[in-house]
């Protein structure tokens, strides 16, 4: 609710639910499971429809099944993650996994999950970043760097909404740097949006 009441606070929420099995965040000792993660979500959504909801996520926990795994492949589809750190799960000394459990995921498949899951969410990051284009987002610009490719500067900041954003800035780039800007999106890659900058607020 403080997040949506106030213009100042990027409409961004990061909430790291680790796993789409309800079983598995038991054995990780984790105090939520996911319909208490989905109530969240949804009231999120319901005070700010185009809020952005990042996450992280740990494969190949000890017993994780083919089964567990494609639960959290259906919680993207579900949830539409924009961005999730993704970790191959590796016992730590001094755990209750490291010391007590059975690191019984071949690493082999940890891999494999760790790569499908990447996939998906580039997917999913590719199609919500399309559907950007075309709108006006507010970008706070916190780089400027000279492009080859394009033979002009490119400045780089984040959204309003938590993305990635690059606007080719021209030779005035030092009037870019730490302002907010209103960019028209105009071009999206799975991992960024790209835009035209309409004018300094």
């Amino acid at each position: 609710e403080v997040i949506a009441k106030y213009d100042n606070i990027a409409k961004c929420i990061h909430l790291p639910v680790q796993t789409g099995s309800s079983k598995m965040l038991q054995k990780m000792g984790r105090e939520h499971n996911i319909g208490r993660f989905q109530d969240i979500t949804k009231k999120a959504r319901e005070l700010m429809p185009n809020v952005t909801i990042t996450t992280d996520i740990i494969v190949g926990f000890c017993g994780e099944t083919e089964q567990d795994f494609e639960k959290t492949l259906d919680l993207f589809d579900q949830e539409k993650f924009l961005v999730a750190f993704i970790s191959k799960y590796s016992p730590r000394k001094g755990t209750i996994s490291g010391d007590k459990m059975e690191d019984d995921v071949a690493d082999t498949e940890k891999k494999s999950r760790f790569t499908r899951l990447t996939q998906k969410m580039a997917e999913i990051s590719l199609a919500e970043n399309t559907k950007r284009i075309g709108t006006i987002e507010h970008v706070l610009i916190d780089s400027v760097v000279f492009s080859e490719k394009t033979q002009d500067y490119l400045g780089s900041g984040k959204t309003e909404f938590g993305r990635t954003c690059q606007v080719e800035v021209g030779a005035k780039k030092e009037r870019f740097i730490g302002k907010i800007f209103p960019i028209k999106i105009t071009n999206a890659t799975a991992w960024a949006v790209k835009g035209t900058s309409v004018d300094v607020l």
